[in-house]
């Protein structure tokens, strides 16, 4: 899930073409996602949009690794999850005005590995990272330890962000950190801050 598109060929074809995510306003938006493709009524209300990208991430994912048509290789109790989000559900944050009870989990950065958890059968251990810009990648370390250590046999693994709101920009704002040309060049000498995104990538 990102900028480029819906699903990991998109994305792969859109960048080997030289293609990038559309900016506007200064944000790259996954402009291409539309939740009532993938999720029901009753999960577009009860998850914020970062969960919602990490569950079409593990669909793809999970399918993809042969587990949808023919079942996980190993005992559910041997399969972790770790997912990593830096914001968490900002949007419903954002929406909420006054937080009722509902709004609570659905905001909370540990939402998506709950959800990816629960929807497949995942028993091992299911955890969030929290480490800003870093928490994908992270969350792909934790679970790595997690198999050396012989705590899982499989586990689920990424990173989910949706975080094009009013206070995550205004921070980043206050810390310089966003590129006032609206360009994201890490490797160029001329760079002068990131472009803000949203997206999704489950192993």
């Amino acid at each position: 899930m990102s900028p480029l598109g819906v699903g990991a060929q998109r994305l792969l074809d859109r960048w080997s073409a030289g293609e990038a995510g559309v900016v506007v306003d200064g944000v790259a938006a996954c402009s291409d996602f539309k939740p009532a493709d993938f999720l029901t009524p009753e999960e577009i209300e009860s998850y914020d949009r970062f969960t919602q990208f990490a569950v079409v991430a593990a669909q793809e994912a999970l399918t993809k690794a042969g587990w949808v048509e023919n079942g996980a290789p190993v005992a559910p109790e041997r399969i972790g999850c770790v997912v990593g989000s830096g914001e968490g559900g900002q949007g419903t944050l954002q929406a909420a005005g006054t937080l009722n009870f509902p709004d609570v989990p659905k905001a909370m950065c540990n939402a998506a590995a709950s959800v990816l958890a629960m929807r497949h059968g995942l028993e091992g251990p299911a955890c969030s990272v929290v480490s800003a810009c870093s928490s994908g990648a992270d969350a792909i370390v934790a679970g790595i330890r997690m198999l050396r250590l012989g705590e899982v046999d499989a586990v689920l693994v990424g990173g989910s962000e949706a975080g094009i709101y009013e206070l995550p920009l205004s921070a980043f704002r206050c810390m310089g950190a966003l590129s006032p040309s609206g360009v994201s060049r890490p490797f160029d000498a001329r760079r002068d801050g990131f472009v803000m995104g949203e997206g999704a990538g489950v192993l």
